[in-house]
Formats: structure tokens, C-alpha cells, sequence
């Protein structure tokens, strides 16, 4: 299975769930959902991030 790595300096583990609206968390998120898009459904347009409501 491919793997990615990501780094985000100035970030700490799970920040982007202590400042969801900060733009390193939303980079963060989108990132990760974009990732989740492309293993799930390779091909196929899914929705944004600013399309989904996060639960908080």
C-alpha cells in the first residue's frame, strides 16, 4: 500500500483538532481528506472539506 508522510512544522500531534479553523489545520485536514478520497475512490470526485461539516 503506498504511504505518505507529512510533516507540518509549527504543529504538534492532533492540533488541527484544537484549532480547526487555523489555516495549518485546515491544510491539514485537507490534506488528509484528499488522501482518503484518492485510496477510497481513485478517479472519482468526492467532496471538499469546505463542503463537510467537521464535528466538534
Amino acid at each position: 500500500m503506498p504511504t505518505e508522510l507529512h510533516v507540518y512544522p509549527g504543529a504538534f500531534h492532533a492540533s488541527e483538532h484544537l484549532a480547526p479553523e487555523a489555516a495549518l489545520s485546515r491544510r491539514i485536514i485537507e490534506t488528509r481528506l484528499t488522501a482518503l478520497r484518492n485510496a477510497h475512490a481513485p478517479g472519482r470526485t468526492l467532496p471538499r472539506e469546505a463542503d463537510l461539516t467537521l464535528a466538534r
